[in-house]
């Protein structure tokens, strides 16, 4: 005859196994999901600029990489975003891309008695800033 006790340690055994793969199985489908539902890192621009001075006008000479837009970059002053002061060589209205080759100018409207002491180009989209590259003076 059979022993009682011994048929359900099997059936207990079983049912552990069972419940131990289904807890496995669903930990990894968890964590894929987490990762795979995660969007992909925003790429950041790679270009070189030259940035010079020409007693208070601040030239920029995209120098290599990526052509960018001026909705990503912000070109800094002395601390004040002057964008959209800037002009691309050849043009006169406001610039919309800048690429290899392309100058990108600024001078100021008003007199100026000191030239510029610094110039930052921040790439910036949405709440991604990266610093891409500084001028000293």
């Amino acid at each position: 005859m059979m022993n009682p006790d011994r048929h359900e340690n099997a059936v207990s055994e079983v049912i552990g196994t069972i419940l131990l793969i289904s807890l496995v199985v669903a930990g990894v489908a968890i964590a894929a999901a987490v990762l795979w539902s995660q969007p992909k890192a925003e790429k950041i621009p790679e270009f070189s600029a030259s940035i010079t001075n020409s007693s208070c006008s601040v030239i920029l000479s995209h120098t290599g990489g990526e052509t960018v837009s001026n909705s990503t970059i912000r070109v800094l002053v002395d601390g004040t975003d002057l964008t959209s002061n800037f002009i691309k060589q050849g043009t006169t209205g406001p610039w919309s891309s800048w690429g290899i080759g392309e100058i990108l100018l600024y001078t100021p409207s008003y007199p100026c008695i000191v030239p510029p002491k610094r110039v930052d180009i921040v790439y910036q989209s949405g709440s991604v800033g990266s610093f891409i590259s500084t001028g000293f003076f």
